[in-house]
């Protein structure tokens, strides 16, 4: 498990993504700091991260467009995870689509596919609901 994750493991995360109003701005990165500084000096930005935390800061339109710098160091970290979830989901599930029930068949022509990666719940009830059956019948 450790040599799976190693790069996971060593990863860098700055500490004032965390705490950006609680840590020092002079023991950071040099090229962040000034944004940072503002940052901590935004009203708006220390509401935000008040009422929603870390996440609703961070991923606000208006603070990624005001810090670019931070952002630029953040991205990559934020990103990395629901990419990598993503990825081995997908793998996941075409494996279980090429298992031994369905040899033969082409699974990037099947809806199949499509539909296990979505993030869409499938309502049989509610679509069976609607169906009007005919009354000339």
């Amino acid at each position: 498990m450790v040599k799976r994750f190693q790069d996971v493991i060593v990863l860098n995360i700055p500490n004032w993504y965390s705490n950006p109003f609680e840590v020092d701005a002079i023991d950071c990165e040099d090229d962040v700091q000034e944004e940072l500084i503002g940052l901590q000096n935004d009203n708006d930005a220390t509401m935000r991260y008040h009422r929603n935390g870390k996440e609703g800061l961070w991923y606000h339109q208006s603070i990624l467009n005001s810090y670019p710098s931070l952002w630029k160091h953040l991205k990559l970290l934020l990103l990395a995870f629901p990419t990598s979830y993503l990825v081995e989901s997908g793998f996941n599930h075409v494996g279980t689509l090429l298992s031994h029930q369905r040899i033969g068949q082409d699974v990037t022509q099947q809806g199949d596919l499509r539909l296990k990666l979505a993030s869409l719940k499938q309502n049989v009830s509610a679509l069976a609901a609607l169906h009007q059956t005919h009354s000339s019948h």
